[in-house]
């Protein structure tokens, strides 16, 4: 049984090097561009009344679908000779491996994004906030979780932008 978390984790440690890491994620301009649309509408997701998950949940699957296709479209693309540009060789950089992280990054988000939706529909949040007599925590996890769906909506942008690049390379490599 453990062996599985084992593979995962080794996995996700892949994903985060091929990513970037930490500072790729935080120094991200799609991330700065969705912090501040995210406080922009402050008043879609502050507060115990706000039915914010709705949103989550009708736009993010559609967009889930779209990266789907679009990794799909971008592994197929191209011939032989351009995949291997891409892998590169001994000691260069693995540019397929590196998109392809951009993408899983951008699956992660979506799919978090539905799981926060989720969870903030159930009200569990709002009942502990209303507890505790402490608004903070709902406000805290209403802000991550829209910040995460407006991050994908920026993210589709990113992802468009890594088609495009590998398509201009493509174009370039005759």
């Amino acid at each position: 049984m453990f062996k599985e978390y084992k593979n995962v984790w080794a996995l996700i440690a892949k994903y985060y090097a091929y990513y970037g890491g930490a500072r790729k994620f935080f120094f991200n301009p799609y991330l700065h561009m969705a912090v501040v649309v995210t406080a922009l509408l402050y008043g879609q997701w502050a507060g115990f009344e706000k039915i914010w998950w709705s949103d989550v949940l009708q736009i993010i699957p559609s967009l889930l679908g779209f990266t789907l296709g679009a990794y799909a479209i971008l592994i197929s693309f191209g011939d032989e000779k351009f995949h291997k540009a891409l892998i590169g060789g001994p000691g260069e950089e693995n540019i397929y491996l590196n998109v392809s992280a951009i993408f899983l990054n951008f699956l992660v988000t979506q799919i978090f994004s539905i799981v926060l939706a989720l969870i903030g529909k159930s009200k569990i949040v709002h009942d502990i906030a209303s507890c505790v007599g402490w608004m903070l925590p709902l406000y805290i996890f209403n802000f991550i979780a829209y910040l995460l769906f407006i991050l994908s909506i920026f993210l589709t942008l990113a992802a468009s932008m890594g088609i495009f690049r590998v398509s201009t390379w493509y174009g370039n490599k005759d």
